[in-house]
């Protein structure tokens, strides 16, 4: 199982993303905040297999995959960058397959996972 994070370039804050449908913006049930952007600024799509989508939801300043402004539904890959607003994140991923499954749910907690990304960077 492969699982996507991003990394906030600018703090290095990582936030996971949930298999499914992940929020940015500046709303109030965005699952990762970017201020000075729309409510709900972009979405993206992560697949259990590490595909993930991306796609600018109609805001003004739109959203840009490597400095490219998207006009529709993009794939983003590992180690490419997304940027809404003043906020740049780099997308990340992590294979879970040789983990085991008790394991694995204490990964998902974010603490251990950004621990874990975080020790990835330093062997690196």
């Amino acid at each position: 199982m492969i699982r996507s994070y991003l990394t906030d370039r600018y703090t290095n804050e990582v936030h996971l993303l949930a298999l499914g449908l992940t929020w940015i913006g500046r709303g109030p049930r965005v699952e990762v905040l970017a201020l000075g952007t729309s409510r709900t600024h972009c979405a993206l799509v992560a697949g259990e297999e590490g595909r993930v989508l991306s796609n600018d939801l109609g805001s003004k300043k739109g959203t840009r995959v490597d400095e490219l402004r998207i006009e529709r539904t993009e794939h983003v890959a590992p180690g490419r960058s997304i940027q809404v607003g003043q906020k740049c994140f780099v997308l990340g991923q992590v294979d879970l397959s040789d983990v085991g499954a008790e394991q694995r749910a204490l990964i998902m907690s974010r603490r251990v996972f950004q621990a874990l990304v975080a020790e990835g960077r330093q062997s690196a």
